[in-house]
């Protein structure tokens, strides 16, 4: 049976930065409610069915405000993580929103100086591709970085179904480090955008050799840093990057590990 783990944070600020923005907290949760709806309702009448799948529920990830900032500003050195999104003006209504969802959905609650919402999904869909070898439940959402967990994925605002293997998260994770994400304020190597970064990772086919190839990289395109600050940077960048696997998971090179395959 498959479960649908919903990453609802992104629908949370799509809705709430919405133009025109909703005139109202009732509006705002009238259009999260449909959001939701239409995303519950294309993966249970159309994908499961297609997957030879029967649905069991909708799992609902929410990341809430602990007034204690975000789990990954403990790694913050280089750079501020997420700097970007305190020059702008708050996404309106986002706490009626969120009151909306713990109210009407089973919500797996993620505190913001623990853990955010697509770290408790890919603790779902690492445990389960470990028992079972291939995760069943489809993960929905549109944030570039559940490319790191394994399974079914089902992007919404493409109406577009694919699956992430084992090695795809990996190699994907390897890919961040070479890029960075600038919508979350973390450098990569400059000069290297995704084609460059697929196109050195495609040298090597496993964690380890992407991982020689990311220090490798660091090194060439950073002579003027030495091997410590080298690795300050990546440890850095990488955890800030990096989607946990199991609760409480920090970062060290050269992770993934060896059963995650």
């Amino acid at each position: 049976m498959s479960n649908i783990l919903l990453d609802v944070d992104t629908m949370l600020y799509r809705v709430g930065y919405a133009s025109p923005a909703p005139p109202t907290p009732e509006a705002a949760c009238a259009r999260l409610k449909k959001m939701i709806s239409d995303t519950e309702g294309k993966i249970t009448n159309s994908i499961i069915p297609s997957m030879g799948e029967t649905y069991q529920e909708l799992l609902v990830f929410l990341t809430v405000p602990d007034g204690k900032g975000r789990y990954r500003d403990r790694f913050n050195k280089e750079t501020t993580y997420k700097v970007t999104r305190a020059l702008v003006p708050p996404p309106v209504f986002m706490e009626e929103m969120r009151v909306f969802v713990k109210t009407n959905y089973l919500t797996h609650l993620c505190p913001s100086s623990e853990y955010e919402a697509d770290d408790a999904i890919s603790w779902h869909g690492w445990f389960n591709h470990e028992i079972t070898g291939k995760n069943r439940d489809i993960i929905a959402g549109v944030d570039k970085d559940l490319n790191q967990i394994p399974g079914y994925h089902w992007d919404y605002s493409k109406d577009f179904i694919y699956y992430v293997s084992g090695a795809m998260a990996n190699r994907f994770f390897f890919h961040q480090l070479l890029t960075g994400d600038v919508a979350d304020s973390i450098p990569g190597i400059k000069g290297i955008g995704p084609r460059r970064a697929d196109n050195l990772l495609d040298r090597g086919s496993n964690p380890e050799e992407w991982w020689d190839i990311v220090l490798s990289t660091y090194t060439n395109k950073l002579p003027h840093l030495s091997e410590d600050e080298i690795a300050e940077i990546l440890y850095e960048r990488g955890n800030k990057l990096w989607i946990q696997r199991r609760e409480g998971q920090t970062w060290y090179p050269p992770i993934p590990e060896k059963n995650h395959v």
